[in-house]
């Protein structure tokens, strides 16, 4: 499984470009390096499937601990959140797996109100699977991954 990073008009970073074509993999225990535009941030692999294909990430709150201000040195500690996402080995890429809950045809039509009141849940505000009116979405985002490696970056430039 290698992953390939298009070089493009899209492409923010040139560091986030070359660690992006890799052919790393997930190791349960070892961090994982989330690659952007500029930007990286920095989780832990929870788990790994039997064939390597779906891997569990815990993203870690990476805290500057150098005095170097709005610098390129950037020096950190990374502390886990609990907060847990999926990504999937598919189509060639790397995947975030997304699950969210969608409105129906019939939803979109009703008034606002009327919808607010049936598709969300009073306390929590959160849309709720309402029979005819909401389904379950699921929908896979790519994303670059660098496994093996913790290493948090901030760009100040943008």
């Amino acid at each position: 499984m290698k992953q390939t990073v298009k070089l493009d008009g899209n492409v923010g970073s040139l560091q986030n470009y070359l660690m992006g074509n890799n052919a790393t993999l997930p190791v349960v225990g070892e961090g994982a390096t989330i690659l952007s535009y500029t930007d990286r941030r920095c989780c832990e692999v929870i788990s790994v499937s039997e064939n390597g294909k779906r891997v569990v990430l815990e993203d870690y709150n990476a805290i500057r601990t150098d005095k170097n201000g709005m610098s390129e040195d950037q020096q950190y500690r990374y502390e886990l959140t609990g907060q847990q996402f999926t990504i999937v080995w598919r189509n060639g890429a790397w995947r975030r797996e997304c699950v969210g809950i969608e409105f129906t045809d019939a939803a979109l039509e009703m008034d606002y109100d009327e919808r607010l009141q049936k598709c969300f849940d009073p306390t929590t505000k959160l849309p709720i699977l309402v029979d005819g009116l909401t389904v379950i979405k699921k929908s896979y985002p790519k994303v670059s991954v660098l496994f093996g490696v913790k290493r948090a970056y901030y760009d100040y430039s943008f």
